[in-house]
């Protein structure tokens, strides 16, 4: 277990304080939902033991709070503030589950690590399932569908439709720079070593190894700064007349980092990925540093299944006019497939 990063006393006149506002004395950096994903992501801890938000804390008690630091599973829950819905169950079937992610969250479990993940979850989101198993993983900052199944059944036809290409994954995502056109990345990627990968200069041999890029509005950055709490003090003027685009993605096949890694190499990373080339770094609620951008599993389709799940930052997009939710819909939903 990681060593606590900092520990405090609750002084007497935070008696009865909720554990996530008592923690504003030890993290004053922080805000409040970033405090509270600590608490649900089993990083504060009480007298030793993880609590969640609204546990109301003693005076005497002692507050501590997980080591975050760079590349640490804090770092990444503090790091991804602009979702702030807990995982929960989608839809269901007999054989499959599919389950909403939060940006922040781990997919699967870290061996030795107290933080809450997806997998650490299941028995909680999926009772009566001891058999579940996750199908699909989605970067720490990336929020989205993961699919469980339920059984031996639902497992195999999963990774039937996978191996044939008959599933299709559509993301959305921010990207660097204004996309003007679509475009299709079917280059090869490769391991290089545990925090990247590499793409190559030849294609894939397999044709669902490819990913598609759709922009589908572009904007001035500081038009969405409302994202971005204190991005203008963080970065100045000139980056708040950068364009930005909201592209939605697709993959057919997907291996590690393929659209972080494809977008990049087409000249757009996504905003705010440094890991991938991007300049730019926004500045989340609270002003916590640590890996955040925008990219939202949005959409998964396999013989006889269709489930949509919306992030957090589309509706504040929509309601500042900078995008139509119906288009975006439209997009996810044209039921017309593109191809594996």
């Amino acid at each position: 277990m990681t060593a606590p990063s900092g520990r405090m006393a609750v002084p007497p006149e935070d008696d009865g304080k909720r554990l996530d506002a008592a923690l504003a004395a030890l993290l004053p950096g922080v805000g409040l939902r970033g405090r509270r994903r600590l608490c649900q992501n089993g990083l504060a801890l009480v007298d030793g033991r993880s609590a969640p938000p609204a546990f109301r804390v003693r005076a005497g008690q002692e507050l501590a709070v997980i080591d975050t630091t760079e590349d640490s599973p804090a770092q990444a829950v503090l790091g991804c503030a602009h979702d702030d819905r807990p995982a929960a169950v989608i839809r269901r079937s007999d054989d499959l589950a599919f389950l909403h992610k939060p940006a922040g969250m781990h997919t699967a479990a870290l061996e030795g690590s107290p933080v809450t993940s997806l997998e650490s979850l299941l028995p909680v989101l999926l009772p009566g399932c001891p058999a579940a198993l996750l199908l699909n993983r989605l970067d720490a900052p990336t929020s989205g569908i993961v699919a469980a199944a339920l059984d031996e059944e639902g497992a195999a036809m999963y990774r039937s439709a996978q191996a044939s290409g008959r599933t299709e994954k559509r993301y959305l995502a921010v990207l660097e720079g204004a996309l003007e056109a679509p475009a299709a990345v079917r280059r090869r990627i490769v391991q290089d070593g545990r925090k990247r990968v590499r793409v190559m200069d030849e294609d894939d041999a397999d044709p669902a190894r490819r990913t598609l890029i759709f922009p589908l509005a572009v904007f001035r950055r500081g038009d969405a700064v409302f994202l971005f709490q204190q991005d203008g003090k963080a970065e100045g003027g000139a980056c708040l007349n950068a364009p930005v685009t909201l592209a939605g993605c697709v993959i057919f096949r997907g291996a590690r980092h393929q659209i972080r890694s494809h977008a990049a190499a087409l000249g757009f990373p996504l905003l705010g990925d440094a890991r991938y080339g991007s300049l730019s770094s926004p500045a989340l609620p609270g002003g916590v540093a640590g890996e955040h951008f925008f990219l939202h599993h949005a959409r998964l389709s396999l013989p006889g299944v269709e489930v949509t799940d919306l992030p957090d930052w589309l509706d504040p997009l929509c309601r500042a006019g900078i995008v139509m939710e119906k288009d975006v819909l439209g997009w996810l939903e044209w039921s017309g497939g593109y191809g594996s």
